[in-house]
């Protein structure tokens, strides 16, 4: 199979997957209803997802999971307000307080501000209904021109946020189509970084240079010869592609872009989806309680400046099982593979036993003979994920020092490379380097 046939075959069989903005298989639920029928309801929808497009950039949330953690927070603390007109001060304390602050953009602090300011456009500018608003406009290129001459960071290098919006308001299922006056054909595909890579591999875009991107017009041209590939491929919708290549591009971060990459990438989705018959990983933001052994790794990867994601990354494995490694460390790789952290404190718990020296009986702990089931379980999890992603990820496992010797003898496979809690210092410092190397 030649790579425009496996190309066609991954998009077919990834754009039914929902966006993750409203997937309802991850941990934080929406408050509502994504694909609601009535008038009021899609009213509704139209709005609170303009609200999660404004914010989407990495400079604010920094990954895109964030800001649909943060959307609901917010959602869940005001109610209706959160669609009123006066809301700034709100927006402050409530995106101020939420769990997830500290994860967000370096420029986090602008997100009330933008917040608010979609509020005052959909009461002054949509009159308070985004849906006969949209039906103003003939085309969704003329929609976006006006939400980007209306709406703080829309326009200029943040043009791609509204074409992000129309795709969601306009395609069919699992999108959301509110904007049924629109067609699917007329849309563009957004220019996202993620996109840009997939396309780097396809020559369609220039290589990674920064230089040439910053120009808005390199940037609207390579929008044009993207959506006209993809146009050849799906001309009734071109962006089919966009989900799709987002996953593919999240995947390929990092590596050299290349038409031999892509394909070599094809192959595997293909043959990992034969096997689990669903996406390789499921992207999230979760807000469980954290271990104290996983909060004391917390704590050395930030006094260490080490950029991570905790437990963000839902690694789907063959068998209907699923791995949610702990830490992933994208800047981090060892042999060029990324780097997950994964302290497990909880192994099997020794058993008490009464031994004879001389005259003297003692009570010892020691571990028995026979695995313990639900540790042998955990470690061959780790060993499946292993053969599965090994070639992408180097998995780093952290004991307490008491199991380390036995889960190197008894589990070799489980890790690539195996810690003692107090050695995570030591650990971290050598990651950091390979941090700055790459």
């Amino acid at each position: 199979m030649d790579v425009k046939s496996l190309l066609i075959d991954y998009v077919n069989r990834n754009s039914n997957v929902y966006n993750l903005e409203w997937d309802p298989r991850l941990s934080e639920k929406l408050l509502f209803d994504p694909f609601g029928k009535s008038y009021e309801e899609k009213k509704r929808i139209a709005h609170y997802f303009l609200f999660v497009v404004s914010i989407t950039e990495t400079e604010l949330i920094g990954r895109a999971e964030n800001s649909r953690a943060l959307m609901i927070h917010t959602h869940r603390s005001l109610g209706d307000d959160i669609f009123r007109e006066d809301t700034l001060r709100i927006f402050q304390n409530v995106v101020q307080e939420s769990p997830y602050y500290e994860d967000l953009g370096p420029s986090k602090e602008k997100i009330p501000e933008i917040l608010a300011s979609i509020n005052v456009f959909v009461k002054t500018i949509a009159n308070g209904d985004l849906i006969q608003y949209a039906r103003k406009f003939s085309k969704p290129k003329d929609m976006v021109e006006d939400v980007a001459r209306n709406v703080d960071r829309m326009d200029g290098r943040f043009i791609e946020k509204p074409w992000m919006y129309l795709q969601w308001m306009t395609r069919p299922f699992p999108d959301l189509r509110v904007f049924e006056n629109y067609s699917p054909r007329d849309l563009y595909v957004p220019m996202t970084s993620y996109i840009r890579d997939v396309g780097c591999c396809l020559g369609i875009c220039p290589k990674h240079d920064d230089e040439w991107w910053d120009n808005l017009d390199n940037t609207a041209q390579a929008r044009e010869d993207i959506t006209s590939f993809s146009r050849q491929l799906f001309p009734e919708d071109p962006t089919k592609i966009d989900y799709p290549f987002y996953l593919l591009g999240r995947w390929i971060r990092g590596k050299q872009p290349s038409l031999g990459l892509l394909e070599e990438y094809l192959k595997f989705f293909q043959e990992l989806y034969q096997k689990t018959r669903t996406v390789p990983v499921t992207y999230d933001a979760v807000s469980r309680v954290i271990s104290n052994f996983e909060e004391n790794v917390k704590a050395e990867l930030v006094k260490t400046k080490i950029l991570f994601y905790y437990e963000s990354h839902k690694f789907h494995i063959p068998g209907g099982l699923t791995y949610l490694p702990d830490f992933v460390l994208p800047n981090c790789r060892v042999k060029g593979k990324t780097v997950l952290l994964e302290p497990h404190g909880i192994w099997s718990t020794p058993q008490r036993r009464k031994i004879r020296i001389g005259d003297r009986t003692m009570t010892i702990q020691a571990y028995g003979r026979e695995k313990n089931s639900h540790e042998a379980q955990f470690a061959e999890k780790l060993q499946l994920f292993r053969e599965t992603f090994g070639r992408d990820y180097y998995l780093i496992l952290l004991v307490p020092a008491r199991v380390k010797e036995r889960v190197k003898l008894w589990y070799p496979e489980s890790h690539d490379e195996i810690y003692e809690g107090t050695d995570i210092p030591e650990l971290l410092y050598k990651l950091k380097l390979s941090e700055s190397k790459n």
